[in-house]
């Protein structure tokens, strides 16, 4: 196999051999409106977020929807389709695809000869429910099947054409205060289940599961200085179940003008470091029926220093 192959491949399961969880990309950020708002959304009422951050906040949708985020990297392209269907009465259910796109890579022999491509995705296959039991507190559950696909042609070994893959389930809650409703909190353990397997149980990484808590606040009388305009900011704070993900912080304040045009803006700070933390900013445009909102990490780490991460996301409600 050519090197890049070789670090593809089986980079993930000697992993298995240290603490490091496996699975992390269930931990990337892809929603355009999470990432500007530093990663904070475990109390946001909106529900947009709700397939990896809380999946209480579907309940918070009416009718149905259609949501599709795209988000492209150095080092992957991502993909992310979501149905979500509501009622009053029986709450709302939702099924998602999520795909991570790692790239393909011709597959040489000592003597540089092409034998073969691989190519290697991650995927989550997702089903959810939500309920809202009172006009203030809603519940979820997401079950999700997690995949690691290695699709090899050519000569290749049997590792390289396995699709390694376990279940995984997401809980969470949220809660408003106050007399207006205007302070959110919420709660959600995501990510757990059975350790993902290679070719046997020593060969075999736990998944990323964290439990993070978060607050939003509606900030009152804004209008009467800023008319038809609105300001959410929140904040959530995660740590790793189990294993090691330390902490992370997130911070973000939204504005909205006449419930139409939104302009957002966030910091994440990771005790361990990754791609994924600092300052990120973005905006929304809404109309009756549709939704575009992007996002942009705008500090980032030396292995992102090139192509810093850009999300798009698109949602249409009918």
């Amino acid at each position: 196999m050519a090197p890049l192959a070789v670090t593809m491949l089986f980079g993930r399961v000697t992993r298995a051999q240290s603490s490091d969880p496996g699975a992390s990309f269930l931990l990337v950020p892809f929603d355009p409106r999470s990432v500007a708002l530093g990663g904070a959304g475990v109390a946001d009422p909106l529900g947009t977020a709700a397939l990896f951050v809380n999946p209480a906040a579907f309940a918070r949708l009416t009718g149905r929807l259609v949501d599709v985020d795209y988000a492209v990297d150095q080092q992957s392209s991502r993909l992310a389709a979501s149905f979500i269907a509501s009622s009053r009465v029986l709450g709302a259910f939702g099924a998602s695809v999520y795909y991570d796109n790692l790239g393909t890579q011709e597959l040489t022999d000592d003597n540089g000869v092409v034998t073969g491509n691989l190519a290697v995705a991650d995927y989550a296959y997702a089903a959810s429910y939500a309920v809202g039991f009172t006009s203030r507190f809603t519940a979820g559950v997401t079950a999700k099947l997690v995949q690691y696909r290695f699709d090899c042609t050519g000569a290749c070994s049997p590792l390289a054409r396995s699709h390694p893959s376990t279940g995984a389930i997401d809980a969470g809650a949220q809660y408003d205060l106050g007399a207006g409703k205007r302070v959110h909190v919420g709660a959600v353990v995501r990510n757990m289940g059975l350790r993902l397997q290679f070719k046997d149980r020593a060969q075999a990484d736990p998944l990323p599961t964290q439990v993070a808590v978060g607050v939003g606040w509606d900030a009152p009388n804004v209008e009467r200085y800023l008319p038809e305009t609105s300001l959410r900011l929140a904040a959530d704070a995660t740590r790793g179940l189990g294993v090691p993900l330390g902490e992370t912080v997130h911070v973000g304040a939204e504005g909205t003008y006449r419930k139409t045009v939104s302009v957002r803006v966030g910091y994440a700070y990771y005790t361990r470091a990754t791609g994924y933390a600092g300052l990120a900013a973005g905006f929304g445009v809404s109309s009756t029926r549709l939704t575009l909102d992007v996002g942009r990490q705008l500090t980032t780490n030396a292995l992102f220093a090139d192509k810093p991460p850009t999300y798009v996301g698109l949602r249409y409600s009918f």
